[in-house]
C-alpha cells in the first residue's frame, strides 16, 4: 500500500475576540471601525458615488484621517500576525506542511453593502470594525488514499475546531483538495 501526500486548500475567516485588544492596543477596533465608517460614508456621499469602494481607495485619495488610517493598519498588522503565529502553533501538529498563502483583515476588502441599503451604516460599521481576518492556507497530509473530497471536510473541520479555542470565531469558507 502507497502512501499519497494530498494538499487541501482552505479558506478561514477568523475573529478576534475583544479581549485580545484590550491587552494588546491603545485603540478599540470597534471605535475604529465606527470612525471609518463615518468617513466613508461621507465621502461616499460627497462624491456621489453609488457603492461603498475598500479602504484602500479612500486612503490613496487622502481624504481619511490619518491617525484613522495608522489606527487600523496598526490593528491590522496586528491582528494578521497574531492569526499567522496562531495558525503556525495549533496546525503544525497536525498536518505535514502549513502553508498561509494569503492573509487579509476584512476591512480591507470591498464592503459587501450599497449606500441606501437598510442598515448599510450598522453593516459598514462591522466590515470596517478590524476585527476580522481572511486567510487562504495550504495544508498537506500523508494518506494511504489518494485525493478525496473527504480529505478536504475532514482538514476544514479539523482546522475550525483546533482554532476557536485560539479565536472568537472560526469560519471554513472552503475546502478543497489540490494537486
Amino acid at each position: 500500500m502507497s502512501l499519497h501526500h494530498n494538499q487541501v486548500a482552505l479558506s478561514l475567516r477568523v475573529r478576534i475576540p475583544g479581549y485580545v485588544f484590550e491587552r494588546h492596543l491603545p485603540a478599540s477596533p470597534y471605535v475604529v471601525g465606527e470612525a471609518l465608517a463615518d468617513a466613508v460614508t461621507a465621502e461616499v456621499r460627497r462624491q456621489g458615488l453609488g457603492y461603498y469602494p475598500p479602504l484602500e481607495f479612500f486612503i490613496r485619495q487622502g481624504v481619511l484621517d490619518e491617525a484613522l488610517v495608522e489606527s487600523v493598519s496598526g490593528i491590522s498588522w496586528f491582528i494578521t500576525n497574531l492569526v499567522r503565529q496562531e495558525l503556525q502553533k495549533k496546525l503544525r501538529g497536525l498536518f505535514a506542511t502549513v502553508r498561509i498563502e494569503s492573509i487579509q483583515t476584512l476591512a480591507y476588502t470591498m464592503p459587501p453593502v450599497r449606500p441606501g441599503s437598510l442598515n448599510a451604516f450598522t453593516a459598514l460599521v462591522e466590515h470596517y470594525t478590524p476585527d476580522v481576518v481572511k486567510v487562504g492556507l495550504r495544508v498537506s497530509a500523508i494518506e494511504r488514499r489518494e485525493n478525496s473530497q473527504a480529505l478536504a471536510g475532514w482538514a476544514g473541520e479539523v482546522c475550525r475546531r483546533r482554532l476557536e479555542d485560539a479565536f472568537g470565531e472560526v469560519e471554513v469558507t472552503s475546502a478543497r483538495c489540490v494537486e
